[in-house]
């Protein structure tokens, strides 16, 4: 079996992005309401954190080209912007902040992979050439049959979605919850860059170079963050 994507009037890309934060950030406030954030706080952390994750987004991916400037989204961006965009909300709030963390990292790998069915269907960020079962033929400038990288991420990461989700729900220490969804992530995300089209067989390519980078800067963010805090409150943790 193999699957052929038509040539989209419009594309789809776009359109699975902008879903994929909206139902991210969605997931994000029915969490903290179900650790019992108050409504101003998250009101105003997702007002911040959606314009701290878009801005990161845009930024890590600009480029300059012959015709002008190029904005696209990087998941690698978004995530770190998220994070930041939390970070700041914490520090100005202090309300439950383990939990308002944990309902953002739970709510990015349902993001990613909601976002991935755009880069799926529009054909950006795709596998390496491929003819097997369930390879994916693009008649549009990736005109090509490849390995559908795309869609295998989107169901990885709806899985540890779901996975992550549950034991934010089931373990009350957040900060274990925390580190067990970064040692799952982060090792998925960078073994994915062997099966993507521009990997050329090296043991460690220069996209894996900056997953490590954007991997450094998260945990880097999340340990100042946790330190900070530390110091405010004068606990480690706001356990339920």
């Amino acid at each position: 079996m193999q699957m052929d994507i038509p040539v989209f009037n419009w594309s789809p890309y776009a359109l699975m992005v902008f879903i994929s934060v909206f139902i991210g950030f969605g997931n994000a406030v029915l969490l903290m309401r179900r650790f019992k954030i108050s409504w101003q706080t998250v009101f105003f952390t997702c007002f911040l954190t959606v314009m701290c994750t878009m801005a990161c987004s845009c930024l890590a991916s600009v480029s300059i080209t012959k015709d002008g400037v190029r904005l696209s989204f990087s998941g690698l961006g978004a995530g770190v912007g998220m994070l930041i965009g939390v970070f700041i909300s914490t520090l100005i709030f202090n309300e439950r902040n383990e939990h308002v963390m944990t309902s953002f990292i739970v709510s990015a790998p349902l993001m990613y992979g909601v976002a991935k069915i755009g880069c799926f269907m529009g054909g950006c960020c795709h596998g390496k050439e491929y003819s097997g079962p369930m390879a994916v033929t693009y008649h549009n400038k990736y005109e090509g049959t490849y390995f559908p990288l795309q869609l295998a991420e989107s169901v990885i990461y709806l899985l540890i979605f779901v996975i992550s989700f549950l034991l934010a729900v089931k373990i009350r220490d957040k900060t274990r919850v925390i580190a067990i969804i970064f040692a799952i992530i982060l090792p998925v995300r960078f073994i994915s860059e062997y099966f993507r089209y521009y990997n050329k067989g090296t043991i460690i390519s220069p996209d894996q170079i900056i997953v490590l980078i954007a991997a450094a800067v998260a945990v880097i963010l999340v340990l100042v963050w946790r330190a900070i805090l530390t110091r405010i409150t004068g606990k480690p943790s706001d356990q339920e």
